[in-house]
């Protein structure tokens, strides 16, 4: 970004992005994050909605170095939590596994998203943060009930990705509707 703009507006970027949730439920139906969802099985809404706004306000948890791990540091739940929310991946096999993005990111199967969805009384996750292997800017997965959704067209400028967007709408056809973010 400063190779293109300045350092005043990448701290204006800065700050609106403090702004922002790291999760929303729209409409008491769609969970959206912007990685995905979580490598702890109890992780649930309620764990996330008591997350203090300061642990997710600030940059996301840098990863442990090979010598932090030697020597048996770890995250804190919340940094865990709060990483996941921002790299974790899809994958199409079951449970948790290490993530190719490198050695704490992590990729989670359809049976997380079943049990995470379930157990919110949800029917979607929608998440980004990797470009669709279709190349169309989104993709569902994980049984129709996981959409990755990228809005970046020609992403970095050497992709050849469409980017796209959602418009969720209620089934009654009504606007506007209640959604919730923390």
């Amino acid at each position: 970004c400063l190779t293109k703009y300045s350092r005043p507006l990448l701290k204006n970027f800065q700050r609106a992005f403090n702004l922002l949730p790291l999760f929303a439920v729209a409409e008491e139906e769609v969970f959206v994050v912007h990685g995905g969802l979580f490598r702890n099985p109890s992780v649930n809404l309620a764990r996330l909605r008591s997350l203090p706004q300061a642990s997710w306000r600030r940059n996301y948890p840098n990863p442990l170095t090979k010598e932090q791990v030697a020597r048996g540091e770890r995250w804190s739940e919340e940094e865990e939590i709060i990483f996941d929310a921002q790299w974790a991946d899809p994958h199409q096999g079951p449970g948790s596994r290490p993530s190719t993005r490198g050695r704490v990111a992590m990729m989670f199967g359809e049976d997380i998203t079943e049990s995470f969805l379930d157990e919110a009384g949800l029917s979607l996750c929608i998440r980004s943060h990797r470009v669709p292997q279709s190349g169309h800017g989104y993709e569902f997965e994980h049984g129709g009930r996981l959409l990755t959704l990228f809005s970046a067209s020609r992403y970095g400028g050497v992709l050849h990705n469409r980017g796209a967007v959602a418009v969720l709408e209620r089934p009654d056809g009504g606007g506007g509707g209640s959604s919730s973010s923390s």
